[in-house]
């Protein structure tokens, strides 16, 4: 592990040993199954698991993971389990890809994923269970660096790192606390920003006729879901912008197809897309996902013609509404932190990103693509003029 012991995570976290009280227990065993058979071959343990946890799973169910797999196949899927004697206490989704020379290993789901995290039974030492996955990914799969990307601060990921060092400065997920009614949540906005929204809804309904709905068949909510991505690209090109996610075209048939495929009914995630409309045209959108009681806001959009009278704000306010309704308790709008979810919020969580090289590549990798070369392209693309920023933007989002 010497190699592993490096900027990013201290020798410290990556000696993770056993607890006093090992002895009284069976041998972590962990190995790595390539491919996406994984999350059938797992598919009733993920499930045990996944239920013990009281955090976010979102982008580690098995319904969305196997949607992804589909659409991204450059990414293969690399999922490690660790088990105690026989049962699985630790089921970590992962994907290789390659970059340049490198091999680079990411949680399963990006770019569709937002938080990071692993699968862990609460009756066992989580800082042994990450060493026996560590190890198992270092000396099958032999990757160059490990990504870890957004992980929250309350999730088991972060707790089995434990004193770990991120490599960027701490970023936030704002959410809405709906645990009191949508209400509630409205009466504690600040009061010059509840007195901002209330001219808003009173200027947007002085417009028109306006209307509130959610898609209520698959046909309709992939319709409304491509609609909401144009405007959504179209804002990105004229703002000047650039999205991992929505720069690839696999983002949006991945998105359909979970729009189309996600269940109604049980354990799995339900994709939400709503519309609002005024004199019977589109104003804005939201598209989302509701996994027990927390909807996670993923995609939000707007008629740029209409964006004087604030439709995005007046959609959120009705979307607050139509969750505490159905009993969802938060709604989650995801990091990173910006000024319109900062006027919502009634909490954050702190979400961090890690890197792991585990070989001298990585090592490379580490210190002058994602810690020199990436953050000084990043900012010397928005010191561009913002025309042409914009004819950038425009053509990586048709590429």
């Amino acid at each position: 592990m010497s190699e592993a012991a490096v900027a990013g995570l201290p020798r410290q976290a990556m000696v993770l040993s056993a607890r006093n009280n090992s002895a009284l227990r069976p041998p972590f065993k962990a190995e790595v199954i390539e491919g996406a058979e994984a999350y059938d071959t797992l598919a009733a343990d993920w499930r045990r698991i996944a239920e013990q946890q009281s955090g976010p799973l979102l982008f580690q169910t098995l319904e969305l993971l196997a949607t992804w797999a589909r659409h991204f196949p450059k990414q293969r899927p690399a999922t490690i389990v660790v088990r105690e004697g026989t049962r699985p206490v630790l089921i970590w989704p992962l994907a290789i890809e390659r970059r340049m020379f490198f091999r680079i290993v990411r949680s399963a789901g990006s770019p569709i994923g937002q938080y990071d995290d692993i699968l862990l039974d609460l009756d066992v030492d989580s800082e042994a269970a990450l060493k026996a996955a560590l190890d198992a990914l270092r000396e099958t799969v032999q990757p160059d660096l490990l990504i870890l990307e957004r992980v929250r601060s309350d999730s088991a990921l972060r707790a089995a790192l434990h004193d770990a060092t991120p490599i960027c400065q701490e970023e936030a997920a704002p959410f809405v606390d709906l645990s009191a009614g949508a209400e509630q949540a409205l009466t504690a906005l600040k009061p010059t920003v509840a007195k901002k929204q209330r001219k808003r809804v009173r200027r947007f309904f002085r417009q028109g006729d306006v209307s509130f709905a959610i898609a209520d068949d698959p046909a309709e909510a992939e319709a409304w879901l491509a609609a909401a991505l144009a405007l959504k690209r179209r804002w990105l090109e004229e703002t000047g912008r650039i999205s991992r996610a929505f720069v690839k075209g696999e983002t949006g048939n991945c998105l359909a197809m979970l729009a189309r495929a996600l269940p109604n009914a049980g354990p799995g995630p339900l994709m939400i897309v709503s519309k609002l409309s005024l004199d019977g045209r589109a104003a804005a959108y939201e598209a989302g996902f509701q996994h027990g009681r927390t909807f996670y806001l993923y995609l939000r959009a707007f008629a740029p013609e209409l964006a004087t009278f604030g439709p995005g704000n007046v959609l959120t306010q009705h979307m607050l509404d139509w969750c505490a309704a159905r009993g969802i308790e938060r709604y989650d709008m995801m990091a990173p932190r910006s000024r319109n979810k900062g006027e919502w919020q009634s909490g954050e969580v702190a979400v961090f990103d890690f890197a792991l090289p585990m070989t001298r590549g990585g090592r490379f990798y580490l210190r002058t693509v994602l810690k020199t070369l990436e953050p000084a392209v990043r900012n010397a693309f928005y010191a561009l003029p913002a025309p042409l920023r914009s004819a950038v933007a425009g053509l990586a989002l048709r590429m």
